[in-house]
């Protein structure tokens, strides 16, 4: 699996790569990019959950993993992310998360060394999910054009579905 994760973020960086380089620069682009199983590894609450509970029975454990986890980053996601900063990209952070723990969230993202990682640019929207109108006011709410969405899912389906897709 972290070998496809790799392969993911390379592909990504390629595509970042090739937006930069037909803007003529990082300035006024955007990436928009998923937190949860994109950015952060959070088997150890998933594999928690199943051996404990039988999954999630109630959002009290994930509510709990938000404020308290210790996620580890996906792998090729820091030097992805440093890369995208370096080349002067703005970078959204967009969850399903709980506005309650974006304090939480934007501390766990800071602690393991992400760029541009403010209350602006962490944008918490809570269940259910509401992916496109997330990405349409994260888009519309800045003046950059997107360059690159992330959203990679394994846990959340039997068969690994990647996607990095360019505005």
């Amino acid at each position: 699996m972290r070998a496809l994760q790799r392969q993911c973020y390379a592909l990504a960086t390629l595509r970042l790569r090739a937006a930069v380089d037909q803007a003529g620069g990082g300035a006024g682009l955007a990436i928009l990019s998923d937190i949860d199983e994109t950015i952060l590894d959070n088997s150890a609450v998933m594999a928690a959950a199943m051996h404990n509970e039988g999954m999630f029975q109630n959002l009290d454990t994930w509510l709990l993993w938000e404020r308290e986890g210790n996620p580890h980053l996906i792998p090729g996601a820091a030097e992805f992310f440093a890369l995208a900063d370096s080349l002067g990209v703005t970078i959204f952070y967009v969850s399903d998360r709980f506005e309650e723990n974006k304090l939480a969230t934007i501390a766990t993202l800071s602690r393991l060394g992400l760029p541009q990682v403010c209350a602006e640019q962490v944008l918490l929207f809570g269940p259910p999910k509401a992916r496109a109108a997330r990405r349409l006011k994260a888009a519309t709410g800045s003046s950059c054009s997107l360059a690159t969405r992330c959203t990679i899912s394994m846990a959340r389906s039997p068969a690994p579905r990647w996607r990095i897709s360019t505005a």
